[in-house]
């Protein structure tokens, strides 16, 4: 015997209709369970509200500080992480001796520096000066004894 496509059709949207009406109705009575209720006799009096927040703490203000400790050494450290700090305060102090001692070396390889620029500035020294007139006094002295001979 041939079953309709028709009739097989109607069954199928027929069982897929009640089974999701079963299932909306499943969802709805755990919806309903979940739910309390409490008698409580009404009085008059103050209403307290109590506020619990969870999460971080931002500062809009915050910078992070690091030393290079293998080179510098950090002889005084006057805070802790998290600590509250006021503009100005002394935060930590550094050995200054090996900065100064880059410093004068800096300012040495400046100066010369600046010599070699004087240098490379002037095409010719006092000294060039000197002997190219020693030079023209010379070729006048060959001139005038080729011009005797």
């Amino acid at each position: 015997m041939k079953i309709p496509k028709a009739l097989v059709i109607l069954v199928l949207a027929a069982v897929l209709v009640g089974g999701g009406l079963w299932g909306y109705r499943l969802l709805r009575s755990g919806e309903e369970a979940t739910t309390y209720s409490q008698k409580v006799i009404v009085e008059r009096g103050t209403i307290v509200a109590a506020l619990a927040p969870t999460g971080e703490v931002y500062a809009p203000r915050q910078a992070e500080l690091s030393f290079d400790v293998t080179k510098i050494l950090l002889t005084e450290l006057n805070v802790t992480p998290g600590q509250q700090v006021k503009a100005g305060e002394v935060l930590a102090r550094i050995d200054a001796t090996s900065l100064e001692r880059t410093v004068i070396q800096a300012e040495a390889q400046l100066t010369i520096a600046q010599s070699d620029l004087e240098e490379a500035q002037e095409l010719y020294t006092e000294l060039d000066l000197t002997q190219a007139q020693v030079a023209v006094a010379q070729a006048e002295v060959d001139l005038a004894e080729a011009q005797e001979a």
